[in-house]
This record gives structure tokens, C-alpha cells and sequence, in this order.
């Protein structure tokens, strides 16, 4: 059995970085249109007045140079994005002109679009058609220059997953370890959660990990779920999301859980 673990968090206080992933992504079917980078309209007027409260005790997260540009990305306790130009020192809180082509979420690449598009039109197609798309989702939200390799099991075997998601990680002495981030069972439209739940469930408790935690996801058609597997028991993670509709909440919970790895040891 499968136990819900996160409740949906209130806006409240300080508004810290990990309460807003909870917040927009819980709540996903109310703030769609929320651009959680931006965090455009009232909600912007009002984290941007608490920030402003905060600036002087609270560092902000340095996120790396904008590609390309002369501008420094930075996240504050709130979760806001902003950019700082390194010649002017100002600041602006949405991506500078020029750079808004640069891909923000997994429907930015093409193959992943003609891929949803092609499911779209055909949503009886056969499973390994729902397979190539999260193939590049999980690259792209788990990117090789960040630690990670998606590796896609061989199609037909259950004893293995559909997907596995690996980290690279230094054991004491320096030497390389890759463990078990994510194991991803990908089903096509219409089969039962339940058992695929179950499943993944098997996969994730015999997972590679010394720890046996990991973090796993089903997608059955164009809907996806997030899962934890720590000390033996597996959750949810947040609630169920459509590829097309909730794609910033994908990324934000993806986000998620590469700040919150699970210890693997």
C-alpha cells in the first residue's frame, strides 16, 4: 500500500524556498498560470515587498551565470529567480531580453513536443511510444552535466524498471559511486494505478542502495506521480500531474527532489 505524506502547505510567513515548491505544486490546477520564475501579478507584489523585508538577513542562493550574457542568477528565501546585471549591479525579475528562448521546461525541446503532440492525436498508441517522451523528460530534468544518467531497461523485462535514474556521488577515498536516484515505471493510457503502484513498490525495495531509499515516479499516459521509498515504506510525493497541462509543476517537484536526495548509504 501506497501512504500520502505531504499535506498541502499555506502561504504563510517568510514564504521559505521549500514551502512555495509545496505550495505551487500541490496546488497546481489553481496556480497554472502562475510563472513560478517570474511569480507574475499579486503574487509577485507581495513576495517581492517580503524579500525586500528579508535582503539584509537572508543570503540568497546563488544559481550561476546566465549563458551567454552578462547577468548572475540568484534565488531568494522565497523561491524567486532574479537576475543581476554585472555591469549596472541591477536587478530585474524576469529573464533579461534577448534570453527568453532558452529552454525553461522539458516541452522547449522539440522531440519531447512532437512526441506529446503525437500521444495526443493517438492516445490508444502502444506503450513504447509513451516511453520515448519520458525518456527525454527525465534527461532533461535530470541532466548529465548535474551528476545524472537515465538509463532506459531493457523493454519487456518486469524485473527491472522501465527507467533508471543514477547518481554519480565520491565514496571516502575519492572514488566514484553511482546509486539508484529514481526508478520510473512508464505505462501506456489506461492501465491500473493500483497495480503499477505495486509494481514500482517491489522495484524500489529492491533497489541498489545500501540505505534501500529512493525516490520513484509512474507515468501512465500523460499523467505522472512522484514516490518516496524510505525505511521501508513508499509515499507519494505531491499529487498527480498531466505532462502538458502541470509542466511547471513537474519541474518544480523534479527541483524538489534533487535538493532533498535521500541518503543512499
Amino acid at each position: 500500500m501506497v501512504y500520502s505524506s505531504l499535506s498541502v502547505q499555506s502561504l504563510r510567513g517568510a514564504l521559505r524556498r521549500t514551502e512555495l515548491y509545496f505550495f505551487l505544486a500541490l496546488n497546481w490546477p489553481i496556480c497554472r498560470d502562475i510563472d513560478p520564475r517570474g511569480l507574475t501579478l499579486s503574487m509577485s507584489t507581495a513576495i517581492k515587498a517580503n524579500t525586500a523585508r528579508q535582503t539584509s538577513t537572508m543570503a540568497p542562493y546563488d544559481l550561476g551565470p546566465l549563458t551567454g550574457s552578462g547577468f548572475h542568477q540568484y534565488t531568494n528565501s522565497a523561491g524567486q529567480v532574479y537576475y543581476l546585471d554585472m555591469a549596472t549591479n541591477a536587478i530585474c525579475y524576469s529573464i533579461p531580453p534577448g534570453f527568453g528562448d532558452n529552454p525553461n521546461s522539458y516541452l522547449d525541446n522539440d522531440n519531447v513536443k512532437a512526441g506529446l503532440e503525437l500521444l495526443t492525436r493517438v492516445p490508444d498508441s502502444k506503450e513504447h511510444l509513451y516511453r520515448r517522451p519520458m525518456g527525454s523528460i527525465l534527461r532533461f530534468m535530470f541532466p548529465e552535466r548535474e551528476g545524472f544518467d537515465v538509463v532506459q531497461e531493457t523493454e519487456g523485462d518486469n524485473s527491472r524498471p522501465d527507467f533508471s535514474t543514477l547518481k554519480v556521488s565520491l565514496r571516502p577515498g575519492g572514488t566514484l559511486y553511482q546509486y539508484d536516484f529514481m526508478l520510473t515505471e512508464s505505462k501506456k493510457m489506461g492501465q491500473p494505478w493500483g497495480a503499477t503502484e505495486d509494481q514500482l513498490q517491489d522495484h524500489l525495495a529492491g533497489n541498489g542502495n545500501e540505505s534501500k531509499n529512493c525516490y520513484g515516479m509512474i507515468q501512465i499516459g500523460l499523467r505522472v506521480q512522484f514516490y518516496k521509498y524510505e525505511g521501508g515504506i513508499c509515499s507519494k510525493v505531491g499529487g498527480q500531474m498531466h505532462l502538458i497541462r502541470d509542466v511547471h509543476g513537474i519541474m518544480l517537484w523534479g527541483q524538489y527532489l534533487k535538493e532533498n536526495p535521500l541518503p543512499f548509504v
